[in-house]
């Protein structure tokens, strides 16, 4: 530490020496930014001498501050020549602060004052543009990668380029250029005509991501949609539908334009194309409860009528759904589908010791542990003749989401012995989840009778008390 204050003390007085021929400075670039700082402050042994600061960070940043490794050291002596506020320093403070904004590096007080015009006319400059279309190291790629992408679709630049704007857009992974690139495409810009093709692949890209996409992307779907080629509706109902059931207003237009023709596809000859229509308008009975499903209801009711196992199975698949989403007239097709099949059988209950394999403490949903949601779930099973379970339906108002996990575990994990033909019903026991009782003199909630523990483990700890340095 002491040799080198002593080193920083002989470099200032080597640097009085020779203010006017500093190349005789035997020193690094970082080492005389750290001797101007003493000089301009006064400090480390150095004589305050701001003028030699100034010359000595001049000398460490050479002829192109634009091509100087650290923008740091170009930034020090931009703040020093602000601080001067010598008249005569203006043209040098202003080209460094364009240069340092330019390299993403501009803080504060450093950043430029310009119009728009001449923050065009700089980033457009032949140096400047090589400095922009160069690789750049990772910390500042994004920064100078978005101001020469800016200028390339700016119309007022004089580096404007639309196509090689937009072919980086395609190139690139950001959902809101490719919006961008969209638009332009769509409405055509100066030496860019429009090109729908282009604006719906860009389109379908940020879709997913994007509902003012899904927006313009609805009166594309309507035109394919009325188109008499049977192929080019399916495509456009395949390429549309997965990501139609929220509730922004592009994914609401794109659903009221593909309701009418998922109903119409109900009746197509190809089973294979009404199955795909009961499962997308399946989705959408849920997105919207109280919307007209009688069409889908009529379809099911007609499937478990008819032979075809996988009808039959597409019809339970959505009338169990419409069923657990309260949606009128599923449970009445459902009970007439028990009917036919000579009713339900009754297996009787189910006790805890049978479903101990089935829900276990893994299977405690990791959000209502920590939150500390607990309560008993009471709930029956219904098996369809294959033994798997066909819906397992909730008797007591548990916390939605203990309720959601039942059924989402019981009915990917129980299994019964075939019944051919006939339709079971059992009863579940009880199923209890219990948080642990993490504070000192607690226990764990007290146990139901004849009900299977699902017990949590997880307590929550405060992040230790670490010394301060």
């Amino acid at each position: 530490m002491r040799e080198n204050r002593r080193r920083d003390e002989r470099l200032c007085r080597s640097a009085a020496r020779h203010r006017t021929d500093l190349a005789r400075l035997e020193a690094g670039p970082h080492a005389l930014s750290r001797i101007a700082e003493y000089l301009w402050r006064g400090e480390g042994g150095c004589r305050k001498d701001p003028a030699l600061a100034i010359a000595v960070l001049r000398f460490a940043i050479g002829d192109s501050a634009l091509a100087f490794d650290d923008a740091r050291i170009v930034a020090q002596l931009a703040s020093y020549l602000k601080e001067r506020s010598d008249f005569r320093d203006l043209a040098e403070l202003n080209e460094l602060q364009k240069i340092l904004w330019v390299r993403g590096y501009s803080k504060g007080d450093l950043a430029p004052l310009w119009l728009g015009t001449e923050m065009r006319a700089f980033v457009a400059r032949d140096d400047i543009w090589t400095f922009l279309s160069s690789p750049r190291p990772n910390g500042i790629w994004a920064w100078t990668e978005a101001v020469r992408f800016q200028a390339l679709l700016d119309p007022l630049s004089p580096r404007y380029a639309p196509y090689e704007g937009v072919a980086i857009i395609e190139k690139g992974f950001d959902s809101d250029r490719w919006l961008r690139g969209a638009r332009l495409l769509l409405e055509g810009a100066k030496d860019l005509p429009p090109d729908p093709v282009r604006a719906e692949a860009l389109l379908m890209r940020a879709a997913p991501d994007k509902d003012e996409a899904r927006l313009l992307l609805a009166e594309t779907l309507v035109q394919r949609l009325a188109s008499p080629d049977a192929a080019v509706r399916a495509a456009a109902i395949n390429r549309f539908a997965a990501w139609s059931t929220a509730k922004e207003p592009g994914t609401i237009a794109i659903r009221a334009a593909l309701l009418p023709a998922l109903r119409a596809q109900l009746a197509a000859a190809d089973r294979d194309e009404q199955r795909q229509a009961v499962g997308f308008l399946t989705q959408y009975a849920l997105t919207d409860p109280g919307a007209d499903h009688g069409a889908l209801l009529r379809w099911a009711d007609a499937a478990l009528r008819r032979g075809d196992t996988a009808d039959k199975v597409a019809g339970w698949r959505a009338l169990v759904s419409l069923s657990d989403a309260r949606i009128a007239g599923a449970d009445r097709i459902m009970a007439e589908g028990f009917a036919r099949a000579g009713g339900m059988v009754d297996r009787g209950p189910l006790r805890a010791e049978d479903l101990r394999r089935i829900v276990t403490s893994d299977d405690y949903p990791a959000r209502a542990t920590r939150e500390k949601v607990e309560g008993v779930v009471d709930a029956e099973a219904i098996f369809s003749p294959d033994g798997r379970v066909l819906q397992v339906i909730v008797a007591n108002a548990p916390p939605p989401v203990l309720a959601d996990q039942v059924r989402k575990t019981v009915t990917r994990r129980l299994r019964l012995r075939p019944a051919p033909d006939r339709y079971v019903r059992a009863r579940l026991a009880p199923i209890q989840f219990r948080v642990a009782a993490c504070a000192a003199g607690t226990e764990r909630t007290v146990a139901v009778a004849g009900a299977l523990l699902v017990d949590s483990s997880f307590c929550s700890s405060p992040p230790p008390d670490l010394p301060i340095p």
